[in-house]
């Protein structure tokens, strides 16, 4: 366990982790991350029991901040998950115009054939949740497997529409370079009492590697176009548009011409003017290979994702792995990166966050 992996979180829990663990391999990933109506921070993540993997029963927990992350109030449980199924993973928040918060999060059988996305909802301010259903199954569409969604998704576009995007894995290989992934969109008109499915199913029929498309984002331009951008594991992002408020996406997703990210996590956001992306990169190995997942990269484009300069390192933690996919807050002139770490021996899992300025990018 590296010095700097010690400094960080065993010294009296320091302003930006807002939670880190203290047994072995409790997991503190994949959180959304909201400003609430009278200014708090609301904070939500999986946190993964105690396991070997993180393939293992999981709940929702929370943190408050009441002066922009600067501290945090005490973690607490809001949806606990009993035992059976594969847990409640990658939740995102929204808060209405009625004061009432909006959580969608995955719900994972133990067989990996069947997920739901479900729906749930606070009008305390985040303090409680009660569950109002599930919006969406996989057996009701094109594939009995299960949803993998990503955290803090839900987008609200410039007429009010929710949308809320992620991928199905269509075989049972789908963490080999032999699966095939597939992205959907589902979005509301009246802020999430009633939901609607996109008329595009998004995929690609090319080399293994291009047809794993993960953790769709979507952002919206100045002129109201809807982009949906996608890691697969070549590296490159594939990205669809949408001009009719997401009810349908270009297919298949054009591929971009220049590589942007690494095989692991990604978000992206469209911030002063372009097209940024934060996504993971293996340390001392290919594109494709297994290895530590040290770096947290910052990528940016110009023209809407077609060619990606890289910017630079955001993580500077030797020895420290980053892993999950970043959530980016924007600022008045800077973006926060919400993202978690944990060290080589898979130990602890926390999370914590990071501020970029504009400038840097």
């Amino acid at each position: 366990m590296s010095t700097l992996y010690d400094t960080l979180v065993h010294t009296k829990n320091p302003a930006n982790v807002i939670q880190y663990s203290t047994i072995t391999n409790a997991r503190n990933q994949q959180c959304s991350v909201i400003e609430l109506q009278n200014g708090d921070w609301l904070c939500v993540w999986s946190y993964y029991f105690d396991a070997i993997t993180d393939a293992s029963n999981s709940e929702i927990w929370a943190r408050k901040s009441t002066n922009k992350g600067v501290s945090w109030g005490n973690a607490y449980q809001i949806i606990p998950i009993a035992g059976g199924t594969g847990g409640l993973r990658h939740p995102s928040l929204y808060q209405k115009a009625d004061g009432d918060i909006v959580m969608l999060v995955g719900l994972e059988a133990t067989d990996h054939l069947s997920a739901q996305i479900m729906q749930y909802i606070s009008d305390d301010n985040g303090d409680t949740f009660t569950v109002v259903g599930s919006i969406y199954a996989t057996s009701d569409y094109e594939s009995p497997d299960y949803i993998t969604l990503a955290s803090n998704r839900i987008f609200k576009t410039q007429t009010g529409r929710l949308l809320f995007p992620f991928h199905i894995p269509t075989t049972d290989a789908h963490y080999s370079n032999t699966g095939i992934m597939v992205s959907r969109v589902i979005y509301s008109d009246n802020e999430g009492t009633d939901w609607s499915v996109s008329a595009t199913i998004m995929g690609v029929s090319t080399p293994a590697l291009e047809q794993l498309l993960a953790e769709p984002c979507i952002v919206q331009l100045p002129n109201a176009t809807l982009l949906c951008t996608m890691r697969t594991r070549s590296g490159y992002v594939r990205i669809s548009t949408s001009t009719d408020n997401g009810a349908t996406w270009s297919n298949p997703p054009t591929k971009s011409a220049t590589l942007a990210l690494s095989n692991s996590m990604h978000s992206t956001a469209y911030v002063n003017g372009k097209l940024i992306a934060i996504g993971n990169r293996v340390e001392g190995a290919t594109i494709n290979g297994v290895g530590a997942r040290i770096h947290q990269d910052l990528w940016k484009s110009e023209d809407l994702g077609s060619t990606w300069t890289f910017v630079k390192n955001i993580t500077d933690k030797s020895g420290v792995y980053v892993f999950a996919e970043p959530i980016i807050k924007e600022k008045a002139s800077s973006i926060i990166v919400f993202y978690d770490q944990y060290p080589p021996s898979g130990a602890e899992q926390d999370l914590i966050f990071q501020e970029v300025n504009f400038s840097e990018f």
